[in-house]
């Protein structure tokens, strides 16, 4: 996975994204199907987990259940960690010196 991530880091984080993306927003859509009819469709549920991992938050979508909640906390926590991965890569592509 280092090797990947060494050759080709954004292709790398872009299959990240849409690995956790396609997981979490499927298991929002499970979770929370019974409890909000607006979560039934899988597009809004990996809308609420786009917008949690991009630390954006609009606030349209919450979960109800404990169980969405701690799927959302998961989504909030690995949007952290990819935004922060995302700029240490954009960085260094963009950086002046030479390795």
């Amino acid at each position: 996975m280092k090797a990947l991530f060494n050759n080709d880091p954004l292709l790398v984080l872009l299959l990240i994204f849409l690995t956790l993306l396609l997981t979490l927003g499927q298991m929002l859509k499970i979770s929370e199907q019974n409890f909000d009819p607006r979560f039934a469709d899988l597009g809004n549920s990996m809308w609420c987990v786009v917008i949690t991992m991009g630390t954006i938050g609009y606030g349209d979508y919450s979960p109800v259940t404990y169980t969405g909640r701690a799927i959302v906390f998961l989504a909030a926590i690995s949007g952290i960690i990819m935004n922060s991965l995302l700029i240490l890569t954009l960085s260094t592509y963009l950086s002046m010196s030479t390795p």
